[in-house]
């Protein structure tokens, strides 16, 4: 629902009882699943990158499975949890695309997150392994998508009545 309409269905109900609405945000992190940011080619590329590998092969637009790249697949970071500054998302083009890691190497378990576009990718293309924690990405600090980020959480601030903001992750920006 947008902010107006719970302003008027809770924060103003809240008021008229004596309490007060808050909002808790984790501040600039994008949730794996945002369409309206993470399927947009221009916002793609202002997620902050961990680390690049090259693919060693072809990948088809509907391949998922065991795939190679020309770098140890063992040097890239495995402990992942909410607390953990990693991601199990690739950037190939403008696909996000989740994978795991398995003794055996990379595995593509997810293609298309994000209502990203589904393509076939070259071997020779650099994947970026993007930032995240809390179980989000990591839009780059000062970027067009950070700013963004901003705006629509002042927009919803100001609309939905609230009383406080909890800006919770806000130390992830050191990272």
């Amino acid at each position: 629902k947008d902010a107006k309409e719970f302003k008027k269905n809770v924060s103003d109900v809240l008021e008229a009882n004596g309490m007060t609405a808050g909002l808790h945000t984790y501040s600039f992190y994008i949730n794996y699943d945002v369409e309206t940011f993470l399927s947009k080619p221009e916002y793609q590329k202002q997620i902050k990158v961990m680390g690049e590998y090259t693919l060693a092969e072809d990948i088809s637009e509907d391949f998922t499975g065991l795939f190679k790249i020309e770098e140890d697949f063992r040097t890239i970071p495995t402990d992942r949890g909410f607390c953990k500054n990693n991601s199990p998302f690739f950037l190939m083009d403008d696909e996000l695309v989740e994978f795991v890691i398995t003794p055996e190497g990379l595995k593509i378990t997810n293609r298309g997150n994000a209502e990203s576009k589904k393509s076939a990718h070259k071997k020779g293309l650099v994947i970026k392994h993007l930032e995240g924690h809390y179980t989000g990405l990591m839009p780059v600090p000062g970027s067009d998508l950070y700013l963004e980020i901003a705006r629509l959480t002042a927009k919803t601030y100001n609309e939905g009545g609230f009383n406080m903001i909890y800006l919770d992750a806000l130390d992830g920006i050191r990272h």
